[in-house]
């Protein structure tokens, strides 16, 4: 009987042992709660941290994982918000560790930042806690954020700038985005503008030859010349692909890092237009993209001349992407500079001595509706065919009556150069025609001239223009500019 007793006391502490045991079971959750503050605990940390962990995870221990995880799950909840949990999941929380939360510029700048669906920010201590499509926090500009005036409107002659917390790194967000493309409709550019060079490192150009109120011969080669200071020439990305799609850029000496751009167009018949140039129209243009002589001297040849007439040049300096470069002040001199100069007499200002103005007086009046450069601007839609419209409506100063003799030819029309099919993008060369006018017997869309060369170089440089628009655009594709320049080449030798 002692024995059976003895047996029975035993068997009933083994019980009261294993449910000890059972019961202890519990005890870390009740740990939990004093620890992670009762039901915020529970909730934010335990359902946060236990099921966002746990369920989310996929295992119910993981959302105990051990109470590390909860213990940054409730911390990372209280400085985010639950928001960021549920949509991140417990899975998240894993891989960032509270400690990487912590160093995530904290919940409250994860608020900031889209809420919580901007969790995505704390994958690992990376670039200051941000991923690839996210902003940094050492690259947030505060100035951004303000208006730039002081509370009681504007200041005179002022406006309000917008405003952003985040760099306007939304701003294009469903607009058309330019995305290395020439859209010629317009569009968003959603790259940063880039690095800017100090006032000792900003960029001065200065145009060498042709020189102001030169007179060059007619349709004769020359080569323009410039000096440009403080940059680094001769980086060109693909225009086709890449326009404006990379910051701009400064070498280890501070200079920006591109290339320049060369554009003549036509005046009218004056050296001192009133009226603003079509930008649409030039009569020649080339970008730069070789380093030149290494000390900023650079040179381009314009192969074939120009037609008798009045022609402006100016410099465009480019970042490597081909956006206009920038500079750190407002008040400074222009990075540019522009050159007035005429081609055959066709200004009166006889290569800059102006004194044989009579040469080409008389012939000034003939003009008459020639001068009507200004409708034809628009080159029959070729739109930037730039073809350089704006035409020689000067035929005037060229006054030379006696060339036009020279047989109507017939046939004008003949430098077509044949048919679209055989161009570049299907593009030809406008029709060279008659006017009637024995002073200027040719006319290339609407533009008149006294020869049939300069009309036919006319028509030729037009289809060039907009055979590079063609290129440039992705319109023909495999082909380059050079394609387009030899095209021009033979379409003048056909004529």
């Amino acid at each position: 009987m002692m024995m059976k007793t003895a047996v029975v006391a035993l068997m009933g502490l083994t019980v009261a042992a294993e449910a000890a045991s059972i019961h202890q079971y519990r005890s870390p959750i009740e740990l939990e709660r004093r620890q992670n503050g009762r039901f915020g605990g529970k909730f934010n940390g335990g359902f946060g941290g236990g099921f966002g962990g746990g369920f989310g995870g996929g295992k119910f221990n993981g959302g105990q994982g051990g109470n590390n995880n909860n213990n940054q799950g409730g911390n990372n909840n209280n400085n985010q918000g639950g928001n960021n949990n549920n949509n991140q999941g417990g899975d998240n929380n894993n891989n960032q560790g509270g400690d990487n939360n912590n160093n995530n510029q904290g919940g409250d700048n994860n608020n900031n930042n889209q809420g919580g669906d901007n969790n995505n920010n704390n994958n690992g201590g990376n670039n200051n806690g941000a991923t690839e499509t996210c902003l940094a926090a050492n690259a947030i500009q505060t100035g951004s954020q303000s208006t730039g005036q002081n509370g009681n409107g504007a200041a005179d002659g002022q406006v309000e700038s917008a405003t952003d917390n985040a760099n306007f790194i939304n701003f294009c967000s469903g607009e058309t985005l330019t995305n290395g493309l020439q859209n010629r409709d317009g569009s968003c550019n959603g790259i940063p503008m880039g690095k800017i060079p100090s006032v000792n490192r900003m960029v001065s150009t200065v145009i060498t030859n042709p020189q102001n109120f030169d007179d060059l011969e007619e349709l004769t080669t020359f080569t323009i010349e410039l000096q440009i200071n403080n940059m680094q020439l001769g980086s060109f990305t693909n225009a086709t692909s890449t326009y404006y799609a990379a910051p701009q850029d400064l070498n280890g000496a501070g200079q920006i890092i591109g290339h320049t751009h060369v554009t003549v167009q036509d005046t009218g018949n004056t050296l001192n237009p009133t009226t603003p140039l079509d930008p649409t129209q030039f009569a020649f243009f080339k970008g730069i993209n070789d380093a030149g002589n290494g000390q900023g001297g650079l040179s381009t040849e314009v192969t074939g001349g120009l037609p008798a007439g009045c022609y402006r040049l100016c410099t465009m300096s480019s970042a490597s992407n081909h956006q206009p470069v920038l500079m750190p002040v407002a008040q400074r001199g222009s990075q540019e500079d522009c050159r007035y100069f005429s081609v055959g007499g066709a200004c009166g200002n006889g290569g800059g001595n102006n004194g044989n103005n009579n040469n080409n007086g008389q012939g000034n009046n003939n003009q008459g509706g020639n001068n009507n450069q200004g409708g034809n601007n628009n080159q029959d839609g070729n739109d930037n065919n730039n073809g350089q419209g704006n035409g020689q409506g000067r035929g005037g100063g060229r006054g030379r009556g006696g060339n036009n003799g020279q047989q109507q030819n017939a046939n004008a029309d003949g430098n077509n150069n044949g048919d679209s099919g055989a161009a570049i993008a299907g593009i030809a060369a406008p029709t060279v025609e008659e006017t009637g006018d024995a002073a200027r017997p040719f006319s290339v869309n609407g533009n008149t001239f006294a020869s049939r060369e300069a009309a036919v170089q006319r028509a030729c440089a037009i289809q060039n223009n907009a055979c590079a628009n063609a290129v440039n655009s992705g319109q023909a594709q495999g082909l380059s500019v050079g394609d387009c320049n030899q095209q021009e080449a033979a379409c003048r030798a056909a004529a």
